[in-house]
């Protein structure tokens, strides 16, 4: 009866302890997402103050052709905001936050819209973020883009 007793409170004990994990782990992923979602929004209106504060110094990209680029190359390069002749709109599926603690992993599906000049092209891809909890804010350290492999399995 007694090894009954022990076996319940443990189990009682460890599932209190996974539901207050659950909560640490949803208030940091809500933070991901909401940062995740500032990197793209400062991008768009070439915010280069927010993604200073956003973006880690040692950050590093990997796009989907096996491009890279560091903070300061974004910041000089792809910061400028949109064109009057450009429409965008992009929407995040299947999002996974993943909390290691000072580390967390965001991973999804990106598909963006894109109208130059009244021309259209949708364009799909898996994306990885990396975010790093430095003196107290997370900053994104690094994401990898990823084409979708096609129907017939071969990659181009």
């Amino acid at each position: 009866m007694k090894q009954i007793l022990a076996s319940a409170v443990l189990m009682l004990a460890a599932s209190s302890f996974a539901a207050a994990q659950m909560r640490t782990n949803s208030k940091t992923e809500e933070e991901i997402r909401r940062i995740n979602s500032e990197v793209d929004e400062a991008v768009l209106r070439g915010d280069k103050a927010t993604l200073e504060r956003l973006i880690a110094d040692d950050y590093l990209y990997v796009g989907m052709n096996g491009n890279t680029r560091t903070k300061n190359k974004l910041l000089t390069t792809n910061v400028q905001g949109l064109p009057a002749n450009v429409k965008y709109s992009s929407k995040y599926e299947d999002v996974v936050v993943r909390d290691f603690g000072g580390t967390a992993v965001l991973s999804s599906w990106v598909v963006e819209e894109i109208e130059v000049n009244g021309q259209k092209n949708n364009t799909r891809y898996r994306t990885t973020n990396v975010f790093m909890r430095r003196k107290g804010k997370w900053q994104l350290i690094a994401t990898h883009s990823s084409p979708p492999i096609p129907a017939n399995g071969k990659s181009k």
